[in-house]
């Protein structure tokens, strides 16, 4: 199926095992196990999907006989039902955390648009005359613009280096933290695993940024 992203068999000899390590403290639990004699585990099926929304629809297809044959009747219990609720209150969250993501992103880069646009303005001001003269010898804008869209340009690359370096610590520290509860999800490794591509967008929006509130500051000054 391809809204599956991952299937993991559990045997259950694995099952019990699973069970005799997440109940090691617990010897009441393990006697009444051992009183047993026998393994009371079954095999189990674990199913990952590429998106949480795509579970309804893979529970779907696996109540659906017609497909799995003689094999429907091997399945004794589908757990999704009783972790329904959860998955419909993740998607909300994470709806939410990408709306509130999406707003974030706009206002900081609004704020950084209006903070290099003044100092980049400032700069520039200091060269006004310059810039005139220039003007006035038939000097094209893109000329008069190209050394201070150059040195916007290693603005960026060097505040995304700067940016990659400082996240570094915080998202190992981040980690401890987060772990338990991304069920796993290492943020730390995730973050050296794609530092690079971290990095070429951090420099591509840092360097468009930058040349946009750069050509916005010195547009003032090319009318002469």
């Amino acid at each position: 199926m391809p809204n599956v992203k991952e299937v993991v068999y559990i045997s259950k000899e694995d099952t019990l095992l699973n069970f005799k390590n997440d109940y090691k403290d617990d010897t009441e639990t393990l006697q009444a196990l051992e009183e047993l004699g026998t393994n009371p585990f079954g095999a189990s099926f674990s199913v990952k999907a590429n998106d949480t929304v795509d579970y309804e629809s893979i529970m779907s297809k696996i109540n659906d006989e017609k497909i799995l044959g003689e094999d429907f009747n091997s399945i004794d219990k589908i757990n999704y039902l009783d972790i329904k609720e959860s998955i419909a209150k993740l998607n909300h969250i994470i709806s939410g955390v990408q709306d509130f993501g999406l707003l974030m992103v706009i206002l900081f880069v609004s704020m950084s648009v209006m903070i290099i646009y003044n100092t980049v303005r400032l700069a520039i001001f200091t060269f006004r005359e310059e810039i005139s003269v220039m003007k006035l010898v038939g000097a094209t804008n893109m000329y008069i613009r190209g050394p201070f869209i150059v040195e916007s340009a290693i603005y960026g690359i060097v505040s995304s280096l700067i940016s990659v370096a400082v996240m570094y610590p915080v998202v190992t520290w981040l980690k401890g933290k987060t772990i338990n509860f991304f069920v796993g999800f290492d943020i730390a490794k995730y973050y050296t695993e794609n530092v690079v591509q971290i990095f070429i967008i951090l420099c591509i929006s840092g360097i468009a940024v930058s040349i946009l509130s750069s050509m916005l500051a010195v547009r003032k000054y090319l009318q002469v």
